[in-house]
């Protein structure tokens, strides 16, 4: 099934944060409905997140928001409180339709004029086509790119996520971010049970994005809901299947594993974190002012 784009008016784009944190971002936005990635993890599958009727339609109709720029102005002019936005929360904001259409481009133009700071969840390259964009905004407040990468090993991330660049191309991307004053860092979610989450593996990522300029490290364990899990399990089943049993005991019909499995994996990233001087999350952005001119302080607090 070839991928199909629909062009569509959007009636709002900044929606509120449903962060745990409420102090994180002050909205998200999502350019695009549906994501080409067609990661087997996603957790946009599961029918609590889920844009379309049918499931199959998640990675292969694109919606397209062509009036997602002119909203956000609208915002803006309305009079926005001053915080940070966030680009991406549930489909990736540089998938390929982002290559034509331009969308999130657009929305960080807008970004830059009004100099809010910016945070973008992506796992494509593509973005290093905006980083004069990425720059700019830099320069007035801050931007940050969380850059999805779950593991080093290419095997797994061609099982879980084909469709999206190699680990070490993202890597390369983290550190062009880096260089032009974008604070970057890895989205190491989901973590893998018995998969991506060894010592030895956990240990090699983070010091890989040291490497590349990264300034932090942002883990989450999988989540699996109802659809989500039914697509991940046939995948495991496949190509894992000696770990059915454990996921089962893990997850013991919950749709997140074990609040000890959950501790253990935070407090191995923090270690690992901080023997390689890198922050541990986004917890700096808690400081950001709701209301401000500019977060050059900030910058300096962190060493950035």
């Amino acid at each position: 099934m070839l991928t199909q784009y629909k062009l569509n008016n959007a009636k709002t784009i900044l929606n509120k944060s449903d962060s745990p944190d409420e102090d994180l971002f002050i909205g998200t936005i999502n350019p695009y409905t549906g994501c080409e990635h067609g990661c087997v993890y996603c957790y946009v599958q599961a029918q609590k997140y889920q844009p379309y009727k049918n499931t199959a339609d998640l990675f292969k109709t694109i919606g397209i928001k062509q009036n997602a720029p002119a909203l956000l102005e609208e915002q803006f002019l309305k009079g926005l409180p001053y915080g940070m936005l966030c680009i991406g929360s549930s489909s990736d904001p540089y998938q390929p339709a982002e290559k034509e259409h331009k969308i999130t481009a657009k929305l960080l133009e807008v970004t830059a004029k009004y100099g809010f700071p910016v945070h973008i969840f992506t796992k494509s390259c593509l973005i290093e086509r905006d980083l004069d964009i990425l720059k700019s905004i830099a320069a007035k407040s801050i931007a940050v790119v969380s850059f999805s990468v779950i593991t080093l090993n290419k095997t797994t991330a061609e099982l879980f996520e084909k469709d999206a660049p190699p680990p070490q191309r993202r890597l390369e991307t983290i550190a062009q971010l880096s260089k032009v004053g974008v604070i970057a860092g890895a989205s190491i979610m989901p973590v893998l049970p018995y998969i991506t989450d060894s010592l030895k593996q956990t240990e090699a990522l983070i010091k890989a994005v040291k490497e590349n300029g990264g300034k932090y490290v942002w883990p989450g364990c999988l989540t699996l809901r109802d659809l989500q899990k039914q697509k991940y399990h046939g995948a495991l089943l496949k190509n894992y299947p000696g770990l059915a049993s454990r996921y089962e005991q893990l997850y013991h019909n919950r749709h997140s594993p074990s609040q000890e499995y959950n501790s253990s994996i935070n407090d191995m990233v923090y270690t690992l974190a901080k023997r390689n001087g890198l922050n541990m999350g986004l917890s700096f952005m808690k400081k950001l002012p709701r209301w401000g001119k500019g977060l050059k302080p900030l910058q300096k607090e962190f060493n950035f």
